[in-house]
C-alpha cells in the first residue's frame, strides 16, 4: 500500500540475553529470528517499504542476509542508542508520502499476519493503534503512555491530518 511503512527495530546488543550475538540473530527453526518477523510483514503485502533499524555493528550482516529478499522493498537503517532513538531514526527515514507506520520488535516473530492486517484497518482518525490483549501488565500500560507521546511526535515528523503509528508493544502478555 502506498504510504504504509513497516519499521522493525533490531538494535539490541544482546547484553541482557547474555550473548555476544544479539537475540535477533540467533536461529529459530534454522532461520534468524528477525527474518521470521520480516517475513510476517512481507507476507501481508501491505507495506510500501519495510525499514530494518539495526545497530551499526550488524549493518553488514543484515545487508548480506537480505540478498535472498532483493525483490522486496526493504531498507536497512542505522539505529540509535535506545529503542526510542531507533524508533525516531526509523520514522525520520520514512518516505515523504508516509501516512501510516507499523513499529515492531524484531525478536517478536510470533506476531500474526492477521494482527498486522487488523491494525492497518483501524479507522483513519486514530493516531495510534495498539492491539489489546487480556491481562496487560503495568509495564505495558506505561509503554502505551510513552507510545502516545511518540504518536504526537510522528504527527510533527510525517505531518498530514491523521497519520497513524501502529505500535506492537514488546511487553504485552497474551494468555
Amino acid at each position: 500500500m502506498t504510504g504504509v511503512v513497516g519499521i522493525i527495530l533490531m538494535g539490541g546488543t544482546g547484553n541482557r540475553f547474555g550473548s555476544d550475538v544479539p537475540k535477533q540473530f540467533h536461529r529459530l527453526s534454522g532461520k534468524k529470528i528477525y527474518l521470521h518477523t520480516l517475513e510476517k510483514f512481507l507476507n501481508t503485502q501491505l507495506f510500501e517499504e519495510i525499514l530494518l533499524v539495526t545497530h551499526e555493528n550488524w549493518m553488514e550482516t543484515v545487508q548480506s542476509d537480505l540478498t535472498a529478499y532483493q525483490d522486496h522493498p526493504i531498507r536497512v537503517v542505522l539505529g540509535g542508542s535506545s529503542r526510542q532513538e531507533s524508533s525516531l531514526f526509523g520514522l525520520l527515514s520514512c518516505p515523504p508520502n508516509t501516512h501510516t507506520v507499523v513499529i515492531h520488535d524484531s525478536v517478536r516473530p510470533f506476531i500474526s499476519e492477521e494482527i498486522i492486517k487488523k491494525m492497518l484497518n483501524t479507522p483513519s482518525l486514530m493516531a495510534l493503534s495498539i492491539p489489546a490483549f487480556p491481562h496487560l501488565t503495568q509495564l505495558s500500560i506505561l509503554k502505551m503512555e510513552r507510545a502516545l507521546i511518540l504518536s504526537r511526535l510522528v504527527k510533527s515528523i510525517i505531518g498530514g491530518k491523521h497519520p497513524k503509528v501502529l505500535l506492537i508493544p514488546s511487553s504485552l502478555k497474551h494468555t
